[in-house]
């Protein structure tokens, strides 16, 4: 899968969204990469914005329930976190 390219203030925000739920759950990382499935280095790389495998980032956000919305304009697109 090749690494996604999104702009580094946006993956920052979605690291700090990751972060919030993550601590929000009281989960530990290492909690998190057992469940998910994902290394230690990309959760620390995830909440710091600079993961860049979506398969691994919906592991992440699967365990933490919270769903990922991607939209599209003609110029650019957003992401969106939504807690379920």
């Amino acid at each position: 899968m090749k690494p996604i390219r999104k702009s580094t203030e946006e993956m920052r925000q979605l690291g700090a969204a990751v972060k919030r739920r993550r601590e929000a759950l009281r989960l530990t990382q290492p909690e998190v990469v057992r469940l998910s499935g994902c290394s230690l280095d990309f959760v620390v790389d995830l909440e710091k914005g600079r993961a860049s495998r979506l398969d691994r980032i919906f592991a992440v956000l699967r365990v933490l329930g919270v769903g990922f919305v991607l939209t599209q304009s003609p110029a650019s697109f957003e992401i969106s976190v939504e807690l379920r």
